[in-house]
């Protein structure tokens, strides 16, 4: 690839998300590190971008999603919500709504949704990411009496409504894309939450070596949530098999179950089973 072409992708990169990684570049590249350090001091010296340790961020900013002074906040009976800030990550000019995004592939979801809550039982402790296919979740979670913890502003609304569940939002910042909330405060809330019985959680994309999402904040949450699950189950459609997105998430032995709507790749499931992960296959 063009020194130039890898320049423009980058700077493509950077409109969509507020962080990126040297790694995660040369994975989406296919350079070396070196490669990439040397691009990223390169728009750094033009003025194109901001050098930072281990990446780079945008020099220009970000707009507020809240620009109009409305902000995101979940409706019902919701308990422990706290400070919500809104994000300068994404502007909602340059991703697709999550009512948009909930409708692609939504039988697939529906399935995968359905079989994911068939794994909970009631009386347990739900860690629940953001994300359409983990909402295809929440939706079937109604049907039990558990307790909830999540980032995702379209779930803790649903859930909130339901006589039955306790549903806890973290705090963080509104990143529109998924209608979730990502950075410190996120964290913060999770260190006073004990372990969940399972966290369900979602992907941009997998192949053999693991699975990727799109951003780096909301990876970072991720992280955080699956290091305080017992056990995880990553929902994923066919769709993002074989699917790289910019930022690893973990490798397969970092979760228990995968949730699916049709049999893996050979090498990926090969990878799944060496890792002794089960493979759930939605059926229709």
């Amino acid at each position: 690839m063009l020194r130039a072409h890898r320049f423009s992708k980058i700077e493509d990169a950077l409109a969509r998300q507020p962080f990126l990684e040297v790694k995660a570049l040369a994975r989406q590249l296919h350079v070396s590190d070196a490669t990439v350090r040397r691009d990223l001091e390169e728009l750094h010296r033009t003025g194109r971008l901001q050098r930072t340790r281990g990446g780079a961020i945008s020099s220009h900013g970000y707009s507020s999603a809240s620009a109009n002074g409305k902000s995101k906040s979940p409706n019902g009976s919701v308990v422990g919500l706290t400070e919500v800030a809104v994000s300068p990550v994404d502007t909602l000019d340059h991703v697709t709504s999550f009512s948009q995004r909930a409708e692609l592939r939504a039988t697939s979801k529906a399935r995968i949704g359905e079989a994911a809550a068939a794994l909970i039982e009631d009386g347990q402790n739900v860690l629940l990411a953001g994300g359409t296919t983990c909402y295809a979740a929440a939706k079937h979670l109604r049907q039990r009496r558990v307790s909830v913890v999540t980032n995702s502003l379209p779930a803790a609304s649903l859930l909130g409504e339901t006589l039955g569940v306790d549903v806890l939002v973290t705090g963080g910042m509104v990143y529109p894309k998924h209608d979730i909330l990502i950075g410190p405060h996120l964290k913060q809330t999770l260190d006073h939450v004990r372990a969940g019985d399972w966290l369900l959680i979602g992907a941009g994309g997998a192949d053999a070596e693991g699975f990727y999402d799109s951003n780096h904040w909301e990876v970072e949450g991720q992280r955080e949530l699956m290091v305080r699950a017992n056990r995880v189950a990553l929902l994923l459609d066919a769709a993002k098999f074989q699917r790289r997105d910019m930022v690893f998430v973990a490798d397969w032995a970092k979760i228990d179950v995968l949730v699916t709507d049709a049999t893996p790749p050979a090498e990926i499931e090969a990878a799944l089973q060496r890792a002794e992960v089960q493979i759930i296959v939605a059926q229709a």
